[in-house]
């Protein structure tokens, strides 16, 4: 019965493996490998931010956004941080075909405003160095 179970739920994200029966996710955002994972049942976000070889230093952990399609597409913010600094709450279970994304905090915005505002001020110099000459 659990094979037949099985070769149905495969389209759906669960495969059987040596190691039992496992969920296909995927994680996307600021993560060092981003990507398709297979995690056994019973995985947490956390536990698959893991998988993907952990959170960059702009991640934002607190505002983590967990998609999961049962018919009608939802959103649920899951708080990472706070489940980490140990805050009274369970993270969700993960299921086969769930999305998680992992936004960038505020630094992310401000490195990267940072960048072009040296890449305008080197093409500004430039041309000032062009006209002087």
């Amino acid at each position: 019965m659990i094979g037949i179970f099985l070769l149905f739920s495969q389209e759906r994200g669960y495969i059987q493996t040596e190691r039992g029966v496992e969920v296909m996710v995927q994680v996307w955002g600021e993560v060092r490998n981003p990507g398709i994972y297979y995690l056994p049942l019973g995985s947490t976000p956390l536990e698959l931010i893991s998988a993907a070889g952990g959170p960059t230093r702009y991640a934002k952990l607190s505002k983590v956004v967990l998609i999961r399609g049962e018919g009608k597409e939802r959103k649920i913010v899951v708080d990472i941080d706070g489940y980490l600094k140990g805050k009274d709450m369970e993270l969700p279970v993960l299921r086969g075909g769930d999305i998680i994304i992992v936004p960038a905090n505020v630094w992310y915005i401000f490195s990267r405003i940072a960048i072009l505002a040296g890449q305008v001020a080197a093409v500004v110099g430039a041309i000032y160095l062009i006209r002087e000459w």
